[in-house]
């Protein structure tokens, strides 16, 4: 898995899974969300991790950041 997309990382289910994901285990990790997330310290010291503020209507915001080798996480 080389790159992980999550939609939705600053509500309750998206902390939960920030809380628990391991940046190492992808080349990068892109966070979408209305409102800025608040990253645990060992995301937040990552240099894989790109946060961008935007709601998923908004498909010019993000569309460059996903591929076929994009796993995609809808929150």
């Amino acid at each position: 898995m080389k790159s992980l997309f999550i939609t939705g990382a600053s509500g309750f289910v998206g902390s939960c899974i920030l809380k628990n994901l391991k940046p190492q285990s992808f080349e990068k990790i892109i966070l979408l969300s209305r409102s800025a997330p608040i990253l645990p310290e060992h995301l937040a010291s990552s240099d894989n991790i790109k946060v961008i503020s935007a709601s998923i209507e908004n498909v010019d915001s993000y569309a460059a950041c996903l591929d076929e080798n994009t796993t995609i996480v809808h929150l």
